[in-house]
């Protein structure tokens, strides 16, 4: 499965311009398959490109929201975090996460994690400095971080 979502992602370095190409991501039934797979730490622990979806899923900005909690964060951060931050591979799968959550997003949920997650793709970019998976990915989600607006 991981070298599918690789090989997507490749292709699909950025969300199709024509909506007509993304609006299938609007599908409950995907986004509950989607939830219930990153909620699972067996699953995510043996196939960390699962988290990758995260960032599909968020091409449609309606998804946003309902992939915006506490529990999908604790998910990244626990695979950002210890022993799992060595690994660069895992570490471009979480900042794709994040990337995608921080797409036009003005939820007041990542609002309040913004802090949480610029410490992160920082550290994720130090300790892989060489790694350019690690580096574009995290640069995206800083890039989308900063063109967010504060919710009024």
């Amino acid at each position: 499965m991981s070298s599918l979502i690789d090989q997507f992602l490749n292709i699909h370095k950025t969300r199709p311009i024509e909506e007509k190409d993304w609006q299938c991501l609007n599908d409950t039934q995907l986004m509950e398959m989607v939830l219930m797979l990153v909620m699972n730490d067996s699953v995510v622990q043996q196939s960390p490109s699962i988290l990758s979806l995260i960032r599909i899923l968020c091409w449609s900005e309606e998804n946003n929201s309902t992939l915006a909690t506490n529990e999908v964060f604790s998910i990244i951060q626990l695979n950002m975090s210890g022993s799992l931050q060595q690994d660069p591979q895992r570490q471009v799968y979480c900042c794709s996460a994040l990337r995608g959550l921080a797409f036009k997003n003005n939820n007041i949920s990542i609002k309040s994690h913004e802090v949480w997650m610029f410490n992160l793709l920082k550290n994720a970019m130090i300790i892989h400095q060489h790694h350019a998976g690690v580096q574009e990915q995290a640069s995206g989600a800083l890039r989308n971080l900063s063109s967010n607006e504060t919710p009024k």
